[in-house]
């Protein structure tokens, strides 16, 4: 989620753009979900949030599909590229060129 802060630096107007960065579990305990109901809301099963959570490797569709849960919940948009923690399948290309 991003917010838009107006500062002033000295007498120049700066627009910073502010990420809200948040892990997986902080999410789903913000959006008020225990491990058992998450995973039947989102039709996976506990342990893939255990293993997202536990900073396992996962797919990023696994991530994305549990996040449609949560983003319904909290009226956000959140994606997997926004969680800290994860460690998503099929990035490592995407790690090396950086």
């Amino acid at each position: 989620m991003l917010h838009y802060v107006k500062s002033i630096i000295g007498k120049v107007r700066v627009k910073m753009i502010m990420a809200d960065v948040f892990s997986f579990k902080d999410l789903r305990q913000k959006a008020g979900y225990k491990i058992a109901r998450l995973a039947r809301e989102a039709n996976v099963s506990p342990s893939s949030i255990y293993r997202i959570e536990g900073g396992e490797r996962v797919t990023k569709e696994l991530v994305q599909s549990v996040l449609l849960v949560i983003n319904a919940k909290l009226h956000t948009n959140y994606t997997a590229d926004d969680i800290k923690g994860l460690s998503l399948i099929g990035n490592e290309v995407a790690d090396q060129e950086e």
